[in-house]
């Protein structure tokens, strides 16, 4: 079993690696006007935005749906502790959607 101080280090390692390539990929974009203005381009195309929106709403759901699943199998196989964890996790993430969509719907 993976102990809590290696998975940490993974989930660190894993954001420290996307965030390095997409500073690469600005830098880059930062340097060069005419990429820098297709990636505008690209970023405020309403479908470009529709299927980012829709990715990241599947790919949410995706993830609470086996976080669900893993927490029902922990509770069964006798891990109180880490089902506990990934519970905790959910309603977490679900209390910052929620703040996070009230604050919008105010903006908006």
């Amino acid at each position: 079993m993976l102990s809590p101080r290696l998975v940490t280090l993974e989930i660190a390692i894993s954001i420290a690696v996307v965030w390095a390539f997409s500073l690469i990929r600005n830098v880059r974009l930062l340097k060069d006007d005419e990429r820098l203005q297709g990636a505008m381009v690209a970023r405020n195309d309403e479908r470009n935005i529709l299927i980012t929106y829709r990715a990241t709403r599947l790919a949410g759901t995706i993830v609470l749906c086996a976080a669900a699943v893993a927490t029902i199998c922990m509770e069964l196989l006798g891990m109180q502790e880490a089902a506990d964890a990934v519970a905790f996790t959910i309603c977490a993430f679900l209390i910052v959607y929620l703040i996070c969509w009230y604050v919008l719907a105010k903006r908006g």
